[in-house]
């Protein structure tokens, strides 16, 4: 995947006594970039996790930017649609990008760009089967 310097999100799968979290962190320029500090997802709360083209999971965003930063090609990053179809978006230039499925009601997808995406999704999957 192509980027600008270096990817500012991380992505951690956090195992307690309760039940799995997956925890997404935005650093440095993302974190101004999406207005956010992340979001911390149980895994109960993720549907599936799965690598995706990004002009594919593009076509399937809705353009409303709640709030946000779009610079088409170059960055989409922040909330994007209203209600059921609201999603989390942290992408720069990377062709290939990570999708968190989500069963929540105000959360659809979030979508992030990563150094592995394929790793970042079989490591989230693999908690998924297990809880």
């Amino acid at each position: 995947a192509r980027h600008h310097g270096p990817v500012a999100v991380r992505i951690s799968v956090v195992t307690s006594d309760d039940s799995p979290v997956v925890r997404i962190a935005f650093t440095g320029r993302d974190r101004w970039a999406t207005l956010s500090r992340g979001v911390v997802l149980p895994a109960a709360d993720v549907a599936a996790a799965y690598v995706e083209d990004r002009r594919a999971a593009e076509a399937g965003a809705s353009l409303v930017r709640a709030p946000g930063t779009s610079w088409p090609g170059v960055v989409r990053a922040g909330r994007y649609g209203v209600g059921s179809t609201r999603e989390l978006w942290c992408v720069h230039r990377g062709s290939r990008v990570l999708v968190l499925r989500t069963t929540r009601p105000r959360l659809r997808r979030v979508v992030i760009e990563v150094d592995d995406p394929d790793a970042s999704a079989e490591l989230v999957n693999r908690v998924l089967i297990g809880s």
